[in-house]
């Protein structure tokens, strides 16, 4: 993957993870819906297994990891935005794996969430997560739902830019928060949509 297209989804990457620390008590307070998606094995390629957390998928058809060197750069990138100094508080980003469509029009980012302040609970983590998003809705179209897939209770946020859609699930695997962005160019949405719900639905805790 070449890196200036690995700048461009990173600058989308990080324009909507969660960077600040925005204050949210608030609790659910309804019971989420189940939310089931069409899993299509022909629409799907590689098996992502994370170890430390239990966490399997499988990508998109023809999605494939990136190589390491161009990782290393886009983590460097990623750990000087979140340079805050000592003393931080704020919600910290740790990239585990980037993966590409093969002409660069895609690409996959899972990431955990790591919250310095001892007093953050996991939910409250999740509610910043929600927070930020809905504060940055002036740029960008930003949709966002609550729902259990495969027994995972997961948030969803679906942002939409003239460039591109982006699915951004943020859930609690064992002892590890994790975001998951999908980031698919609008000029072949209509085609790679179907692979991406199928991913999806694919996720699996063990």
């Amino acid at each position: 993957m070449p890196l200036s297209h690995c700048k461009t989804f990173v600058v989308v990457y990080l324009m909507f993870s969660v960077f600040c620390g925005c204050n949210s008590n608030q609790q659910p307070t309804n019971k989420k819906p189940t939310m089931t998606f069409t899993v299509n094995p022909s629409l799907l390629g590689d098996t992502i297994l994370l170890q430390e957390c239990g966490l399997s998928l499988r990508l998109p058809k023809n999605w494939q990891k990136i190589s390491d060197s161009v990782q290393k750069i886009l983590e460097t990138r990623l750990e000087t935005t979140q340079d805050y100094g000592n003393g931080n508080t704020l919600p910290r980003l740790r990239i585990n794996g980037v993966y590409s469509l093969t002409n660069n029009e895609a690409s996959f980012i899972i990431s955990y969430i790591a919250y310095p302040k001892k007093d953050s609970t996991d939910s409250l983590i999740i509610n910043r997560f929600k927070s930020q998003l809905q504060a940055q809705s002036k740029n960008a179209e930003i949709g966002i739902a609550d729902f259990i897939a495969n027994g995972i209770p997961v948030t969803q946020a679906v942002i939409r830019t003239q460039e591109n859609t982006i699915f951004k699930l943020i859930f609690k695997a064992k002892t590890k928060i994790v975001q998951c962005d999908y980031i698919i160019s609008t000029k072949i949405f209509q085609r790679e949509i179907r692979a991406v719900e199928s991913s999806i639905g694919s996720m699996q805790i063990q």
